[in-house]
């Protein structure tokens, strides 16, 4: 078996690599590949210098406050730091440059600051390393896909020494394993690439960015036997050519649109974030009458008003700081199932599979959002408290700051999708078919009048 596959392997090798086409977009795509990446380092550097200046900011900042209730109105800001992954996603992600307000109100307020360079920082579709190989990869494989079967005279020639599917398998395998091969080195290399900078990667970023790699080396297989098929499928006249732009367009495009346009069209059954607000706004409010005439009725005895502001807190605490909170909960579960519904109907179609592992990789995705929410939910209870304590109980007037360490960075992980097998298998099953109906319609060209 090897000795009748290297010759297939050699002659397929010479076709790829005397067509200087081939090469010139191969060398463009790795020229590309490695601009984007150095940008995304730059960018990512950019923002750890950032983060050492917002620390020490919000660190003076708590020094301007005369009393802990100054502190407990304006509170601080909580940043997103993302994974070092996303220099290889720099905009393929869910999440911009996002911070959060930590205080003692009940509004939970994710922002994005448009304030000095990002206001210009506007990226056009072609946008970072992922989306490079997702768009000119998939060109480049669907005309690879093409470009293996040349005339149905010449196959027919051919197919007197070597039967049909014997030679279309060989030639599949030959190519699609030269293609692979070369696109696994751009991969490895692109992920040396920011180790000269200094970035490091831990052995989880490592295990995911490798489940990105299967991501892409399998679409690109997809898109090569989409290619091949559209060849017979046109009677090897150059109306595929048009056709194979119509297919890119379709998966580099249509597909993550409409998908996209799903989700959207689903988010709408979650309540509005200022809806949101109101509802608890008001029970904030009646919370705030109950307690004021709470106060008118007693006496200004010391003792009877410091018992009375005793159970006043603990009502708080305990019922209407509680019910927002679970109230915040249950709308981070809606959100959490709407996502997870989402992924199952991407993971249906390769393109929009390549989407979602490229966002929840970049730690910038849904899952990072869920948690980013997770950390500020948990982050303002123990804020609170900090606050009831040294305000109420301990009654201090200095006031010190509740970040210790680093309590306001919060530090993302990369994620892989939690359907990734069941949509990589779907991508594999589908390019088996692509590969059986490829193979009938040579048969038909060839051989039937």
């Amino acid at each position: 078996m090897t000795g009748a596959f290297s010759p297939f392997l050699r002659f397929e090798c010479r076709r790829l690599c005397h067509d200087r086409r081939n090469l010139l977009f191969f060398i463009l795509l790795v020229l590309l590949a490695v601009y984007f990446i150095i940008s995304g380092i730059i960018e990512y550097q950019r923002f750890r210098q950032e983060e050492q200046s917002f620390r020490e900011f919000e660190r003076q900042k708590v020094g301007q406050y005369a009393t802990y209730a100054q502190y407990a109105a304006y509170g601080f800001r909580l940043l997103y730091r993302p994974s070092p992954l996303v220099v290889f996603f720099a905009n393929s992600n869910v999440l911009e440059d996002v911070s959060s307000n930590v205080d003692t109100t009940e509004i939970i307020n994710i922002s994005h600051s448009f304030k000095g360079k990002s206001l210009f920082l506007n990226r056009g579709y072609l946008k970072d390393f992922a989306g490079v190989v997702f768009l000119f990869g998939c060109l480049f494989m669907l005309y690879m896909g093409m470009a293996a079967l040349v005339s149905p005279a010449h196959l027919k020639f051919l197919s007197r020494a070597v039967s049909l599917p014997r030679l279309f398998f060989m030639t599949t395998c030959c190519r699609l394993l030269l293609l692979t091969f070369a696109f696994g080195l751009l991969l490895t290399g692109a992920f040396l690439l920011p180790l000269l900078w200094g970035i490091r990667f831990s052995a989880a970023e490592t295990l995911r960015y490798a489940g990105f790699g299967l991501t892409v080396l399998l679409f690109l297989a997809f898109c090569y036997l989409l290619g091949a098929l559209l060849w017979p499928l046109f009677h090897f006249k150059r109306a595929a050519g048009i056709w194979m732009v119509a297919c890119w367009f379709i998966l580099a495009f249509l597909i993550p649109e409409v998908v996209r346009l799903n989700l959207f069209n689903q988010s709408r059954r979650l309540p509005a974030n200022d809806q949101v607000n109101i509802e608890k706004l008001k029970l904030l409010m009646d919370f705030e009458r109950r307690s004021m005439t709470q106060y008118q009725s007693v006496k200004s005895d010391t003792q009877e008003v410091q018992k009375l502001r005793n159970e006043v807190l603990s009502d708080y605490l305990n019922n209407v700081f509680l019910f927002i909170r679970n109230y915040e909960m249950r709308l981070h579960e809606e959100t959490r199932r709407l996502i997870r519904d989402y992924e199952a109907k991407a993971t249906l179609f390769p393109p929009s599979l390549y989407y979602l592992v490229c966002a929840e990789i970049s730690s910038k995705g849904y899952y990072g959002y869920l948690d980013f929410m997770e950390y500020i939910i948990r982050l303002r209870h123990d804020f609170l408290k900090y606050f009831l304590r040294k305000y109420y109980y301990e009654n201090e007037q200095a006031v010190t700051s509740f970040v210790r360490h680093e309590e306001n960075i919060f530090s993302a992980r990369s994620h892989l999708p939690r359907p990734l097998v069941k949509g990589l298998i779907l991508t594999f099953l589908y390019g088996l078919v692509l590969y059986i109906i490829t193979l009938w319609l040579l048969r038909k060209r060839i051989f039937q009048p």
